[in-house]
């Protein structure tokens, strides 16, 4: 059995699939004999992790730590530690190999899935994502779009979307096969982005300070830098 650590939050699971199945990792990808443990501080997305490594048919453990330390003091416990930034150098954490940008995903393919836009990445108490005005005029300036992600605005609820609104909707399974089936993405950095990006998907994506874009999006994704909605919208629509 071999025994993998990685750890973070919900976007650094998607960036662990990337180490997984990369061509440099030192192993054979063989899931009937392998164990992840996936470890992370805060509790609150331990069970987005979770579903999430089940969608993938990965055998995983998803525990939460009283701190990082553990991680260091367990470390002789485990084979090999995969990290969650593209290259090979995790920043600032142990080296490793650099991700596989395109690997396997598994999901359900649902057709016509035009374009997804994710409201929000990050965490709740480091919001990065879009105004209310902003998804409103996404929403009346294109069509076929589908507005995924979570929030606890009632604005979500008491919209009258003229799109398909499935903020709130949607379970782990079904996040990750509308983003891997769709053909144009616009977010922010996070777990969608990311994942958005392994499915080799056209992505819109809107950079902010501290959201780990220069180490996390690998230099072979399909990602365009958008400063603004209007510029999203009339690049979307002239395509």
């Amino acid at each position: 059995m071999i025994k993998l650590l990685t750890g973070g939050g919900f976007g650094d699971a998607a960036m662990s699939i990337g180490k997984f199945y990369s061509q440099d990792a030192p192993f054979d990808v063989n899931t009937r004999d392998m164990h992840l443990m996936h470890v992370e501080v805060p509790g609150e997305l331990l069970e987005a992790i979770r579903e999430f490594y089940k969608t993938q048919g990965i055998d995983a453990s998803v525990t939460q730590i009283p701190s990082w330390d553990w991680k260091d003091r367990n470390r002789y416990k485990f084979d090999y530690y995969l990290g969650a930034h593209w290259s090979k150098h995790n920043i600032g954490d142990e080296t490793t190999w650099e991700i596989n940008p395109f690997p396997p995903l598994k999901y359900n393919v649902i057709d016509n899935i035009d374009t997804i836009v994710n409201i929000s990445g990050g965490r709740k108490d480091k919001f990065r994502g879009f105004s209310t005005n902003e998804i409103m005029e996404l929403d009346k300036r294109l069509i076929n779009i589908t507005f995924t992600g979570k929030s606890d605005d009632p604005f979500y609820n008491e919209y009258e979307f003229e799109n398909t609104n499935l903020v709130n909707k949607t379970s782990v399974q079904e996040f990750v096969d509308l983003i891997c089936s769709c053909d144009t993405y616009v977010g922010y950095a996070g777990f969608a982005l990311f994942l958005a990006g392994l499915a080799n998907k056209n992505i819109y994506g809107f950079k902010t300070n501290g959201d780990g874009w220069d180490y996390r999006v690998h230099p072979k994704w399909k990602v365009k830098k958008a400063s603004n909605i209007s510029e999203v919208i009339d690049t979307i629509k002239n395509n």
